[in-house]
This record gives structure tokens, sequence and C-alpha cells, in this order.
């Protein structure tokens, strides 16, 4: 998948994962790239613990990351 196809399918998913590793726009498509490839991700997905731990992160934040959007 392009980045902006990633973008496109999982909005929510971006954003949640931005709030709650706080990762740019590109750190969070590469970080969800990664996880479909089975592979590492950049820096900042590193130091949070890799793409799973940024995954596992963003499903728990999900709700504060969707309500402080709207806000």
């Amino acid at each position: 998948m392009t980045y902006e196809e990633i973008e496109v399918r999982y909005p929510k998913l971006i954003r949640a994962m931005q709030w709650a590793a706080i990762l740019s726009v590109y750190e969070a498509r590469e970080c969800v790239r990664a996880i479909q490839e089975k592979r590492g991700s950049g820096e900042a997905v590193s130091h949070f613990g890799g793409p799973v731990a940024v995954f596992k992160a963003a499903i728990r934040c999900r709700r504060c990351a969707l309500k402080s959007q709207s806000a």
C-alpha cells in the first residue's frame, strides 16, 4: 500500500497513533506499513517500543485521541 492509501484507509488509526506515541503523520503511516510488511520502523517508533507497541497504545487511547481531534 502507498502512504496515501494507508491514510485514506486508516484515518482514525493514524490520528490515534499520532496522539498516543507523539508521531508525525509520516511516522504513523510508516508504522502501519511496517506492521503490514512485518518489519522494523523508524527511530521515533523504535524509541516507543516498535510498531506493535505503537499500535497497542493507539488502540488503548483511540477514544481520547478522537475526542481531542473533534474539540
